[in-house]
């Protein structure tokens, strides 16, 4: 079993607290990079499947998803002031992330 999967969800709720710290002017990209951090890790969670019972794996990855649905209503309902450029840049850099990763 994944003993050591307590440790990747330190690393993840570390990167869940540390990225309003870093990207402070950019509520857009905020945004952004948490829903990539939340889907990443429950793409690991789903692909490592921690939990004894199956149903608490699937449980978890609903979780994870529910999460990002509710980040996304979240920043359409406040009024966030984007900066277009960053989001691009940060689009472009994912793109390309995946196109060497198929590669």
């Amino acid at each position: 079993h994944g003993y050591y999967y307590g440790l990747i969800m330190v690393i993840r709720s570390l990167a869940i607290c540390v990225t309003p710290v870093l990207i402070r002017d950019d509520p857009g990209l905020q945004v952004v990079a948490l829903a990539v951090i939340i889907i990443s890790f429950g793409q690991i969670q789903v692909h490592l499947r921690p939990w004894r019972a199956n149903v608490c794996n699937i449980i978890d990855g609903v979780l994870a998803s529910s999460l990002v649905v509710l980040l996304m209503c979240a920043s359409m309902a406040s009024a966030l002031v984007l900066n277009t450029k960053n989001i691009q840049l940060f689009g472009t850099f994912a793109f390309v992330l995946m196109v060497v990763a198929g590669a």
